[in-house]
């Protein structure tokens, strides 16, 4: 329930982390997905927004640009967030966009990749989508 951009103590402890690890150890490798792959753009500068107050949420696929379908091998992935990060911050590559959400997802090079990021959920598949919005989503 909560936003990256919050001013609120336990997200902006996340934040200084992530950016700590992200920034101090280039051997860990990070992936994260929705609220976190905002706290990374967060942790690197960028701008985290409400989306208008649109949610994406459904069986509707982001569909992936070049670095996107290298990554995953596949042409779409599904997506499922309320906020967003409206640009990807240098030195991240795009994976991925959709008219009502442009960064879909981020990668930090493609060559030996230390940041993957995704604003959707990849793990959900079209039943579990249905099921989230048949049991009747909260989007207070």
């Amino acid at each position: 329930a909560a936003s990256a951009y919050e001013n609120v103590e336990w997200i902006n402890k996340l934040t200084e982390f992530v950016v700590g690890v992200a920034r101090t150890k280039p051997e860990v490798k990070i992936i994260r997905i929705c609220f976190s792959h905002q706290i990374i753009a967060r942790a690197l500068s960028s701008t985290i927004v409400p989306n208008n107050g649109i949610w994406e949420v459904g069986p509707t696929k982001v569909k992936l640009n070049e670095v996107g379908k290298e990554l995953f091998g596949v042409p779409t992935i599904e997506r499922f967030h309320r906020d967003h990060i409206p640009s990807v911050p240098s030195p991240f590559l795009p994976i991925g966009s959709m008219p009502v959400c442009e960064n879909q997802g981020m990668v930090l090079s493609l060559k030996d990749i230390q940041i993957l990021t995704l604003q959707g959920h990849p793990k959900f598949t079209d039943g579990i989508v249905e099921h989230i919005v048949e049991a009747g989503v909260s989007v207070g």
